[in-house]
């Protein structure tokens, strides 16, 4: 947070225990949302985290060496029955 109270940006980490494949974001500018403004209302306002949980063979242009640059090399991992969420936090850095 900025010293207004204003947000100045976000940095995001996803990460699985006792895996080495773990991303990260830090978005400290965003195009259509100049000085963070609308996204800083929004949180005022109250947000609920939703969370998606699936797997599809042709995301590793996200996760893999693709577009996103993910570390991930293939995807071979079966996914289980549910998933579970912790240590979800938002924060001032």
């Amino acid at each position: 947070m900025r010293g207004d109270g204003k947000l100045r940006g976000m940095e995001v980490t996803l990460s699985q225990q006792e895996k080495g494949c773990e991303l990260r974001i830090d978005m400290n500018h965003y195009h259509n949302d100049q000085g963070f403004e609308e996204l800083t209302r929004a949180l005022a306002e109250g947000m609920t985290p939703v969370v998606s949980y699936w797997k599809s063979p042709d995301m590793l242009w996200l996760d893999g060496p693709g577009i996103g640059a993910g570390p991930c090399q293939q995807d071979t991992t079966q996914c289980g029955t549910a998933a579970q969420f912790y240590n979800f936090a938002v924060e001032s850095l």
